[in-house]
């Protein structure tokens, strides 16, 4: 590349072009945003241009030469702010890249709870925070009665569309509670959250199971009386000390849960431990 020394009648020592070449290579490696860029670049162009006509009036650059130089540097700036732009918008389609696939991996597709494999990880995490913190917390397992008929009955798209509802409505259930939310598999679902004592545990996972009955989800294919979509929950609430660990508070969770489905379904036990 041509390096031209600018001005030197007028006593100037300026590489414009080096300067010029420096600036973009600053645009393209430090990744600057666009709004930056710009700032930046309107800045120097403008500090270039009363420079080249500071120049131009002690004598030592003509017109045209000046002219030259205004143009190069505007493609510069030009091609600077194209590069940075190229630059934030693939570094934004990487990131979102990076989320869909973080998405697939931790979440499940269809109701947008954790999965089994990140909800293990996630459940040892909060179980040892809580023998830590020498904090109780709830266990809790959800399952949708009857969902093998209301499939026969209604189809599989329908029973994805149910899924989908029922999911949506334990993940605010889970925001609102600060909760784990995870499908464990079929119309199983788990929650884990903390709670002040046993009676409020309960009563936050029988006001879950009010509010997945009010979705008025039909299910005529009930072996009793033909109603809404209806769960049965059952949790456990325990103090971690270290005798119980949490693949045994998973199965004092099922065992009430099977005891909610024992006494009819559409209702909540829960174990207490330790509390």
């Amino acid at each position: 590349m041509q390096m031209r020394l600018t001005g030197n009648d007028a006593d100037f020592e300026i590489a414009t072009d080096w300067i010029n070449v420096t600036t973009l290579g600053a645009f393209f490696f430090t990744s600057m945003r666009v709004p930056v860029a710009l700032g930046v670049g309107l800045c120097l162009l403008t500090m270039n241009i009363h420079t080249e006509i500071a120049i131009a009036g002690a004598g030592g650059l003509g017109l045209i030469n000046m002219t030259y130089e205004l143009e190069s540097m505007a493609v510069i700036f030009a091609l600077g702010l194209a590069g940075c732009y190229i630059i934030e918008v693939n570094s934004r389609l990487t990131w979102l890249e990076a989320y869909e696939l973080e998405q697939r991996l931790d979440y499940d597709a269809l109701t947008g709870a954790l999965n089994r494999n990140r909800f293990r990880n996630l459940f040892r995490q909060r179980y040892q925070l809580a023998a830590r913190e020498h904090q109780p917390i709830c266990v809790a397992l959800v399952d949708i009665d009857h969902f093998k008929a209301y499939n026969d009955r209604y189809g599989h798209n329908q029973g994805d569309a149910c899924l989908i509802a029922i999911g949506r409505t334990l993940n605010l259930f889970a925001e609102a509670n600060d909760a784990l939310c995870a499908r464990l598999g079929g119309e199983e679902f788990a929650l884990v959250f903390f709670a002040d004592d046993p009676q409020a545990a309960k009563d936050a996972l029988e006001q879950l199971r009010a509010q997945v009955q009010a979705l008025n989800l039909e299910h005529e294919a009930q072996p009793q009386t033909p109603g809404p979509v209806t769960v049965s929950i059952g949790g456990l609430y325990v103090l971690p000390d270290g005798n119980l660990n949490r693949f045994d508070a998973i199965r004092r969770a099922d065992e009430a849960l099977y005891q909610a489905k024992a006494q009819g379904r559409n209702c909540v036990v829960t174990r207490v431990i330790n509390a």
